[in-house]
């Protein structure tokens, strides 16, 4: 996931990125920045195939969500139940916001010699110590 984007950035800002109730799914996150460099060494050294990139530590929607709206100097974003969830988004956005897990980068990191950068707006925060 980009967290750089635009679009997300706006979501959260205005509050309509919401946290699903009861669920734990996991994201692993890349910055813009990594995601291009990355790209870079797939095709001046990478082997043919996918490379999965990302950061090395997984971290809740409900732990990093709140921690990129306070980033974005935004307010907390407002919770919704999974049957709320259904309605107004449908099962797809249901399913990202509640079963994801994180990726592994390990073939990246073996391959490129990819090394993820801690995330800005996440360095700061209980998140990061938590880590």
């Amino acid at each position: 996931m980009l967290i750089a984007c635009g679009l997300h950035n706006l979501r959260v800002r205005y509050r309509k990125r919401r946290l699903k109730l009861g669920h734990e799914p996991l994201f692993r996150i890349k910055s813009i920045e990594d995601a291009a460099i990355a790209t870079v060494a797939a095709v001046e050294q990478g082997n043919p195939g996918m490379y999965l990139i990302a950061n090395d530590h997984p971290v809740a929607v409900r732990e990093w969500l709140p921690a990129f709206a306070h980033w974005l100097h935004a307010p907390p974003p407002p919770q919704i139940s999974v049957e709320d969830a259904l309605k107004a988004s449908g099962a797809d956005a249901v399913y990202y916001g509640t079963q994801l897990r994180g990726v592994a980068n390990a073939k990246a990191k073996r391959e490129l010699h990819f090394q993820p950068r801690p995330l800005e707006w996440i360095v700061d925060t209980a998140v990061a110590h938590a880590s």
